[in-house]
């Protein structure tokens, strides 16, 4: 471990790229998740990790657009979390 807080974004278009390098040039650990697999390699060129998926949650994640993480939650890879977090029922 870095030592480093750590922050994860979902949704790096405009507000969530910025964010992350915001995050990242304060000494931030940032892991990010995008659909959009091009956003994650700009993240991991700027010093952020790519998150596998939604799932991967380690810690604290801040959203995206309603939709971004509508369709990240629905998502295949997001399945195993839900069922993980959330109660049967």
């Amino acid at each position: 471990m870095s030592g480093k807080e750590r922050v994860g974004v979902i949704g790096l278009g405009l507000m969530g790229s910025a964010l992350s390098g915001n995050l990242i040039q304060n000494g931030y650990e940032v892991s990010g998740f995008d659909i959009e697999p091009a956003r994650m390699r700009e993240l991991e060129e700027r010093g952020g990790r790519a998150a596998a998926s939604p799932a991967e949650r380690r810690f604290p994640w801040l959203g995206g657009k309603p939709e971004d993480c509508r369709r990240a939650w629905w998502s295949q890879s997001a399945r195993l979390c839900r069922e993980k977090l959330l109660p049967a029922g």
